[in-house]
């Protein structure tokens, strides 16, 4: 690659930051997406997780040696 290709292909700082803006809306988008879709089916996704250590009782319920705060009702 010569000094040319190089000093040709070097984009203005404004087209870097232009670039930048589009790829962080876009990246807060998806996430934005991911949230709305995780909160609906926030129970099922917690289920999930912890049906490990469930193991046969099924799903957790609240009882009185967990936290309150531990438990999605």
């Amino acid at each position: 690659m010569s000094a040319e290709d190089i000093e040709a292909s070097k984009a203005p700082l404004m087209d870097h930051l232009i670039e930048l803006r589009s790829r962080l809306i876009k990246a807060l988008l998806g996430f934005g997406i991911a949230f709305i879709f995780c909160f609906f089916f926030a129970k099922q996704i917690y289920n999930v997780l912890v049906w490990p250590s469930s193991g046969s009782r099924g799903p957790r319920t609240r009882n009185s040696s967990t936290p309150r705060c531990w438990n999605i009702s």
